[in-house]
C-alpha cells in the first residue's frame, strides 16, 4: 500500500467494501491496528458488521433511502443461512442509525438506489470525514504518490468541542430530559436537557465528569446540534449551568417539540460508556 507505519487512515467504502472497512479496526487477527490508526471509518450502502465493537464517535454510515443492500441485509442473511466468521454475528442494517440521504434522480430500481451514491446531492454538505457541517478536506501530498494529507490528527480528534449525554439520546428520551433547570431562577430561567461539555476535554473525560451510570453514552459536537436546530428551525445554544462536572444545559424550547427532538436526535452517535460510574 505505501502507507507508512503509524499514520492515520480514513477507510472508506461501498457495500462490500464498507462491511471490510468496518471489520479492519476491530478483528485483532488482521494485525491492521498494530500498523495503522483509523481516525474514521465511512460506509455507503453497507451492512453493519460488528457494531458493538467498532465505536460509533469514529464511523459514519451513509445510506440511500430503499437501498435493499442496507435494508434487507438481515432477511437475505436469514434466508441463505449466512454464518459469519466475525464476532458478534451482526449484520443489522437497522441496528444503528445509518445517515439516509437522497440517491438523486433518475434512480428507481433496486441495483440502481445502491450505485446512486454517486450522484447523491446531499453528500455535497459532508466532509473527507463524513462530518456535517465540517471543514475537513483531503489535498494530494506530492511528497509521497497516492498519499492524501488533512490537517485532522487524533490530537485534534481529542479537542473537538463534544457534547456527551448519558444513555441512548433517541427524540423520546431527549423530550423527557428537557425540564427547566432548578438552579437557575426566573427570570430568565433555563429550559433544556443536560449534557457535559468542555471545549478541549476528550469524550473519556466528560464521560468520567458526569458520573454516568448508564452503560452507553450519546455523543455530538456542539456545532451539529446547533446546525440540526437551525435545520429544524429553531435556535438551540450550549449554556454553562449548575450541576456536576462540565455540565452545561441544551437550550431548547420548552416542551421539547418533536421535530426538533428528532433532528437533535439523529446528530448524536452510541457508544460504550468508558468511564461508567459504579460508585454509591
Amino acid at each position: 500500500m505505501g502507507v507508512p507505519p503509524g499514520a492515520n487512515v480514513i477507510l472508506a467504502g461501498h457495500s462490500l467494501g464498507g462491511l471490510v472497512a468496518q471489520n479492519l479496526p476491530v478483528l485483532s487477527e488482521l494485525g491492521y491496528n498494530q500498523r495503522w490508526k483509523t481516525v474514521r471509518v465511512i460506509a455507503f450502502g453497507s451492512p453493519i458488521m460488528n457494531q458493538l465493537r467498532l465505536p460509533d464517535s469514529i464511523t459514519r454510515r451513509f445510506a440511500v433511502w430503499g437501498d435493499p443492500v442496507v435494508t434487507q441485509a438481515s432477511y437475505w442473511a436469514a434466508k441463505i443461512g449466512f454464518k459469519s466468521m466475525f464476532f458478534p454475528p451482526d449484520i443489522s442494517g437497522w441496528s444503528r442509525k445509518p445517515i439516509w440521504i437522497d440517491g438523486g434522480p433518475g434512480f428507481l430500481d433496486p441495483i440502481g438506489l445502491h450505485l446512486a451514491y454517486p450522484n447523491s446531492f446531499d453528500l455535497k454538505g459532508y466532509d473527507a470525514l463524513g462530518d456535517q457541517p465540517g471543514s475537513q478536506v483531503l489535498q494530494l501530498d506530492a511528497a509521497h504518490e497516492r498519499q492524501w494529507a488533512t490537517d485532522f490528527s487524533q490530537s485534534t480528534a481529542n479537542e473537538r468541542p463534544w457534547v456527551v449525554r448519558g444513555g441512548v439520546a433517541t427524540s423520546k428520551q431527549l423530550q423527557a430530559g428537557t425540564a427547566k433547570h432548578r438552579g437557575v431562577p426566573d427570570p430568565p430561567g433555563l429550559y433544556g436537557f443536560s449534557v457535559q461539555y468542555q471545549p478541549g476535554k476528550t469524550i473519556q473525560e466528560l464521560a468520567a465528569a458526569g458520573k454516568f451510570r448508564n452503560p452507553q453514552i450519546s455523543v455530538t459536537t456542539d456545532a451539529a446540534l446547533v446546525a440540526a436546530g437551525v435545520a429544524a428551525g429553531y435556535a438551540v445554544s450550549i449554556v454553562k449551568s449548575p450541576g456536576a462536572g462540565y455540565h452545561h444545559t441544551v437550550q431548547v424550547p420548552l416542551p421539547l417539540p418533536l421535530d426538533l427532538a428528532v433532528a437533535l436526535s439523529a446528530v448524536f452517535t452510541q457508544e460504550e460508556n468508558p468511564a461508567r460510574f459504579l460508585g454509591p
